[in-house]
This record gives structure tokens, sequence and C-alpha cells, in this order.
């Protein structure tokens, strides 16, 4: 899903070599046909001819009507059937590969751009863009959509042309050619939702620049930012900082208000929370606890593969909170000895947040830390809705925390978004 240079994808290079060979097979056909004697009623000699003759002849099968060579005769029965075979798949070869650039150069899905307005363009084809279309279809089924995605090969896309009627475009969203074909300046709304942050605001600021002489964005431009320090120096220097928009930090401020300071305020002692997984969740989930719940805690652990590390950038880029201790223990949340050693110093109180990317990870850990510590808070960050997670989060006491019904929740609380029904419902013009 990101913005970033288009190379070409795996099943384009498929499709190109599945061409080539089919072309390449039918030229041997039909040299093999004249090199074992097949001749042509309105070219005599030419089973007869040299080497060079026999590749041009072979080669002019693949021109449209051929080279008016007549039908073959002479050699062998089944030489000739060979040469039959190409004179049929030799031109529609050549008529496949005039089609096809017919419509490279035509782009037909582009037509339907033209003179649109009051649109919505979303830029990505990852999760985030499947969220808001399907909460827009839910709302306004009517509104015409462009979604904009640098992968012809991202999962999101046939499901968008063909389960929600967006038309869907395959370019690079911070190109300024892109943006003004897909009319972003006369848009509903411009939705940069890719997995590339600096995609996101590259896109912006063209379209800032772009929008400035012609309609104004205020209120129409949502930004994706999952980085924490690039969000907050954005929030003090850009025009369009109203929609900036984190889902990671939706996620966080969730799991804190709903999950995590009740279970605090419910506790006489003090706890320690250890955090595993500290991508850019746990590094939002760190950021509220220390805003919101410093005095609560007695200890915030971070267990990550490079945890050392990535506490120093956040501790550059964020800063630490005075009030709560915060280590950092680099390990593999699977690997048995990192518990082990949490073991040794076992903690008083502990609430583990298991928000590392792999949600079998999580969910293994899950089980395991539910054996070890009974009376313990665990909580389970999950994306994908699954009923076995679920049955085993009630029978073993740990709570699965679903993020992306609290970050749908939020984009319809969102303005910018536009997800709300009076607004949506209007005519798209």
């Amino acid at each position: 899903m990101g913005a970033g240079r288009h190379t070409p994808s795996p099943t384009s290079l498929r499709w190109f070599w599945w061409r080539g060979l089919v072309f390449v097979l039918s030229f041997v056909l039909g040299f093999t046909a004249f090199a074992l004697g097949v001749g042509v009623s309105d070219r005599p000699g030419v089973g007869d001819a040299d080497l060079m003759a026999k590749v041009y002849y072979s080669l002019g099968l693949f021109v449209f009507g051929g080279l008016d060579l007549g039908v073959p005769q002479g050699g062998p029965a089944a030489a000739r059937t060979l040469l039959w075979i190409a004179y049929f798949t030799s031109p529609a070869i050549t008529a496949a590969a005039v089609i096809e650039g017919a419509i490279r150069v035509l782009r037909p899905e582009r037509w339907g751009l033209r003179r649109m307005h009051d649109h919505v363009v979303i830029g990505g084809g990852g999760e985030l863009a499947r969220m808001v279309l399907q909460e827009l279809r839910a709302v306004d089924p009517e509104r015409r959509v462009v979604v904009v995605e640098v992968s012809p090969d991202a999962p999101f896309l046939e499901e968008a042309r063909h389960g929600h009627d967006a038309l869907v475009l395959v370019g690079d969203i911070t190109s300024p050619t892109i943006l003004s074909e897909v009319r972003a300046a006369h848009a509903h709304r411009v939705l940069l939702l890719t997995g590339d942050d600096l995609a996101n605001v590259e896109a912006a600021h063209v379209l800032s620049e772009q929008a400035r002489a012609e309609r104004p964005l205020d209120g129409r431009l949502v930004v994706h930012v999952s980085d924490l320090r690039l969000m907050r120096d954005l929030a003090e220097s850009v025009p369009w900082r109203d929609g900036l928009f984190n889902s990671h930090h939706i996620a966080a401020r969730h799991v804190v208000d709903e999950l995590l300071l009740p279970h605090f305020a419910a506790t006489e002692a003090v706890d320690e929370v250890i955090l595993a997984g500290f991508g850019r969740f746990g590094q939002s989930l760190l950021a509220e606890l220390q805003e919101r719940a410093a005095d609560q805690l007695q200890r915030v652990l971070v267990i990550d593969l490079e945890a050392e590390k990535n506490l120093r950038i956040f501790r550059e880029e964020v800063g630490l909170a005075e009030r709560c201790a915060v280590t950092a223990l680099d390990g593999d949340m699977r690997d048995p000895a990192v518990w082990a050693a949490l073991e040794r110093d076992r903690p008083q109180h502990p609430v583990f947040v298991l928000g590392a990317v792999d949600e079998g990870a999580n969910l293994h850990v899950a089980l395991r830390l539910a054996r070890v510590y009974p009376d313990a808070k665990i909580l389970v960050r999950t994306v994908r809705r699954s009923t076995f997670v679920e049955q085993m989060a009630r029978r073993h006491g740990f709570v699965a925390a679903r993020i992306p019904e609290h970050i749908r929740g939020s984009m319809r609380a969102n303005r910018a978004f536009g997800l709300a029904r009076a607004e949506a419902a209007r005519p798209a013009g």
C-alpha cells in the first residue's frame, strides 16, 4: 500500500513471460514447418529456401494477414498442421498486443474522471482504506469514489472495484499529475491513508498547493501519520493540521481509557505494565500511559527485538516522564527465555499488553502468561475478528482488544472523514 515508485508487479511480470513464451512457441511452429519442407501455395520454394528466408517468413506470420503466403502444401502432414496452428496463433498474438497498447494509450478508467466533482478520493489500498470505504458505503452508497494505489496487486483493489463500485487508479498519490487527474481539488473529501507517512504528507502538500487557487481544502482533507514525533511537528507547522489522523494513537487511547484506567483505579497497589511489542501501537500506548496514568504505575517494561534502541529513539523524539520508570528488555516475545528472565524478578500486580503485529504470537504468549500469572490483567491486541480468539479469551481470562472497531468509531466522529449520516447523504452533485 505505499506510494513510492512503481515497480512491475509479480502478476505483470508473469503475464509478460507467458506472452513471450507463446510468441516463441508460435514462431518455432512456423519455422519447424518450413524446415521440414512444407511449402505455401502463393510463394513457391519457401520450403527449400535458406535459413534466413525461413526465419523471415516465420516472423511474417505475425503481420495481420501474414505475407500472403497462401495455404500450406507439401511436406509431412504433421508439419502442415504445425504451420496451420502458427497461421492462427501468430496474428492473434499481434492483435492482442495492439489491443493492449490501445487500452494503455486510451486508459478507459480515466474517462470516468472527466468533470467529476464532489467525489471522495482515497489514497492507499490497505486496511485503513478498506475501513473508510466500507463506512462510506454504509452511509452514502451513491457517492462516487476514486481509490489511488501504487501497487496493482493490493488485495483491497478488487473489493473496491466490484464490492464498493469504486473507480480504481493505479498510480503514485504524491504525483501532481495523478492528483490533478483524479480532480482532488474538486473532491468532497481527500483521504490520504497509505502506509507511508511521507507519501501522505507529500501528497497533502502538493494538493494544498494545487487547491490554493481553486478551492480551499479546509475540512476536506485527512492525512494519516503514524509517527508520533512527525505528527506533533506537523500539528505546529502545516495549514492542514486539523486533518491529521493517527490510527495507532486512537487505538492506544481506547486501550488506556476503556481497559487500563478502570483497572488501575480498581487496584489498590501500584501496577507494573509489561508492554510486549514496541512498534507504532506500542509507542503510542506508552505515550498515553505517561500522559494519563504515570502516577498509577510503578514501572513500564518494554519487550521487543530492539527494545533498548527503540526506547532511546522514543526518549529523544517523544520524551519519558520522570514520574514513571520505563525500562527495556531486548528479546523475541515468543522466546521462553525472555519470560523466564521476567519471572526471576517477578513483577507485582502486572498488566501485560501484547501488542505485536503478529497476532499468532500475541495469542501464544497470552496463553502462557495466563498459566503463569492467573491473577494478572492480560490484554491482547487483535485486528481481525476471530471467534476462536474470543473463545480462548473467555476460557483463559484474558481480554481480546479488537482495534478496528474503535478506529471506525473515531472515523465516524471525525468530521473531516465526512461519515456522519446527515452530511454524507447530501447529493453528490
